[in-house]
C-alpha cells in the first residue's frame, strides 16, 4: 500500500501538498487565538468570500491550467502574458462583488476581503500551473511562501491592532508573495513554452489562447464554485440568523473537521489528475480509468481511521485544539462535517479524474451544482429550526446528491466503478465498531486525553494496514 502510494510523483506531489494543507488547520488554530471570538466571526465571513469570489472569478483559469498548461492537439500551452491577462481581467468583479456583500452586512471588511481574495486566487491559478506543467517542486514553493507570509504577518498586524481587518490583510500578503514568487520562477524558466508530447514543432504549433482557457474553464469551474459555497456558503447563513459569535464558533470545529478530512484526501490524491492524464496519453484501453479506481479506494482508505476518530471523538478532538469558550460538546458539528468532507472528498477522487479523462467537464460542473441545490434548499430552514446542527447536517444532504449524480453520470459513460468499495465499505465498518468499543472503555476510565487519542488512531491505522494487506492477499488468491 505504502509502496505504491508513496513512490515516485505520489510522495513529491504529497510533500509539496503540505503547506497547501496546512494553512487551512494553521488559519483556525492561529486566527482563534489571536482575536476575539466576534472578530474571528467577521474574518471568517471574510474568508468565505474569499474562496466563494476566488472561485467564482479565478476558478476558470485554475482548472484550465490544471489541464492546458502543456497545451493540448497541436497547441503549446498558455503564454505567460496570456496567463497574467488572465489573472487581471477578475480584479474590478471581485471588488464590486464585495462592495454588494458589504452594503447588505454580509462581511464586515468589503476592501479587505477583496484584495485578500485577488491575492490568493491569483496565487492558486499559478499553483493549479505548476500542477497542470507537473512541477511539484513549483507547487510546493508557491504553498510554503503563501502559508509563512500569512501566519507572520497576521501576528505582526494583530499586536496592532486585533481585528479581523489584520488577519484579512494578512491574506493578501500572502497571496502576493506566493503570486510573485509564482511569477519570478515562471519567467525564470520560460516554463510556459513547454508544449504536450502530441504539439508539433514551435514554428507550426500556436498557443492556447485566452478564449481556449475560458472555454475549457468555464464549464468545469460550475464545480469549483459549487464546492466553494457548499463549504463556506453556510458562514453568511449562521451569521445572519445567529450572529458573529456563533459563526465563530461553527467555523472554527467545521474548519478544522474539514481540514482533516477533504485537504488530506486532496493531499494523496493530488498527483492522480496528471498522472492519469498521461497514463491516458501512452496507454490505449481502459489503464487509466483501472489507476484512477485503483488508487482512489487506497486514498479512502487510508483516511478512513480519520474520519472514524472524528465521528466518534470529534467533540474531545475539538476541546483540545480550540480555545474553551469555542466548543460546544452538546453538539456533534465536527461529526457532521467530517461526513460532509468525507463524501465531497469521494466524488473528488473516484469520479471527477474519471470525467476529466474524457474531457467531460460539464458533468463535473453538473454534479456539483445539484449538490448545491440541494443544500440552498435545505440550509435555511435546518438552520432556522435546528441551529448549529442543521446548518452541518444540510452539507451532508448537498454532498450526498452530488456523489450520487457524479456515480449517476459515470455510469451513463458505460464506466464501471461504484461509489465506495467494497473494501473501504468494510472497513468503514469494522474501523467505527472498534472506536465505540475504545470509546466505552476509555470514558470508563479516566476519559479522552491528546494521548489515548493518539493511541486510538494509531490502532484504527494498523487495523487499516492489516485489513489492506489481507485484501491484497485475497483478491491475489
Amino acid at each position: 500500500m505504502f509502496n505504491r502510494l508513496f513512490s515516485g510523483p505520489r510522495l513529491q506531489y504529497l510533500l509539496a501538498h503540505l503547506p497547501h494543507m496546512l494553512l487551512g488547520v494553521a488559519l483556525v488554530l492561529v486566527f482563534s487565538r489571536l482575536v476575539a471570538a466576534e472578530e474571528f466571526g467577521q474574518y471568517a465571513k471574510g474568508f468565505a468570500y474569499i474562496n466563494i469570489a476566488g472561485a467564482l472569478l479565478y476558478g476558470w483559469l485554475q482548472i484550465s491550467l490544471l489541464r492546458l498548461a502543456e497545451g493540448k492537439e497541436r497547441n503549446a500551452g498558455p503564454k505567460l502574458g496570456t496567463v497574467f491577462l488572465a489573472i487581471v481581467l477578475p480584479i474590478a468583479p471581485c471588488f464590486f462583488l464585495a462592495a454588494i456583500l458589504g452594503g447588505f452586512d454580509l462581511i464586515a471588511y468589503p476592501v479587505a476581503a477583496a484584495s485578500a481574495a485577488v491575492a490568493y486566487g491569483s496565487s492558486v491559478c499559478l499553483s493549479q500551473y505548476a500542477r497542470g506543467i507537473n512541477n511539484a517542486g513549483l507547487y510546493g514553493l508557491l504553498g510554503i511562501t503563501r502559508l509563512l507570509v500569512v501566519l507572520g504577518v497576521a501576528y505582526v498586524l494583530t499586536r496592532h491592532v486585533p481585528s479581523a481587518a489584520s488577519l484579512l490583510y494578512a491574506m493578501v500578503a500572502g497571496g502576493a508573495a506566493a503570486t510573485f514568487m509564482g511569477a519570478i520562477f515562471i519567467a525564470y524558466t520560460g516554463s510556459k513554452k513547454l508544449q504536450s508530447t502530441e504539439a508539433v514543432p514551435p514554428h507550426e504549433a500556436g498557443f492556447v489562447s485566452l478564449n481556449d482557457l475560458f472555454r475549457y474553464g468555464v464549464p468545469a469551474s460550475i464545480s469549483l464554485v459549487a464546492v466553494m459555497l457548499l463549504i463556506h456558503g453556510d458562514r453568511f447563513i449562521v451569521g445572519v440568523l445567529l450572529g458573529d459569535v456563533e459563526t465563530a464558533y461553527y467555523s472554527a470545529q467545521a474548519d478544522l473537521a474539514r481540514q482533516m478530512i477533504y485537504p488530506i484526501i486532496a493531499a494523496l490524491s493530488v498527483s492522480l489528475v496528471p498522472i492519469a492524464l498521461q497514463k491516458n496519453r501512452e496507454y490505449t484501453g481502459n489503464v487509466a480509468r483501472i489507476f484512477v479506481d485503483r488508487e482512489s479506494t487506497t486514498t479512502l482508505n487510508l483516511i478512513l481511521p480519520i474520519l472514524i476518530m472524528l465521528i466518534v471523538f470529534g467533540n474531545e478532538i475539538m476541546s483540545i485544539m480550540l480555545p474553551a469558550d469555542y466548543v460546544n460538546t452538546a453538539e456533534p458539528i465536527a461529526a457532521l462535517i467530517a461526513i460532509s468532507a468525507f463524501l465531497t472528498g469521494c466524488r473528488l477522487v473516484r469520479f471527477d479524474p474519471q470525467l476529466h479523462l474524457t474531457l467531460q467537464a460539464s458533468k463535473i460542473g453538473l454534479s456539483a451544482l445539484i449538490g448545491l441545490m440541494i443544500w440552498i434548499g435545505f440550509v435555511l430552514p435546518l438552520t432556522y429550526f435546528f441551529g448549529l446542527i442543521g446548518t452541518a447536517c444540510a452539507g451532508i444532504l448537498g454532498a450526498v446528491s452530488s456523489l450520487l449524480y457524479a456515480y449517476r453520470a459515470a455510469v451513463s459513460k458505460e464506466l464501471s466503478i461504484s461509489i465506495l468499495a467494497k473494501s473501504t465499505v468494510i472497513l468503514l465498518l469494522l474501523l467505527f465498531c472498534v472506536a465505540i468499543v475504545i470509546r466505552q472503555f476509555i470514558f470508563g476510565s479516566d476519559g479522552a486525553t491528546v494521548l489515548s487519542l493518539c493511541i486510538v488512531l494509531f490502532f484504527l491505522y494498523a487495523l487499516s494496514l492489516l485489513f489492506y494487506r489481507w485484501t491484497i492477499i485475497h483478491e491475489q488468491n
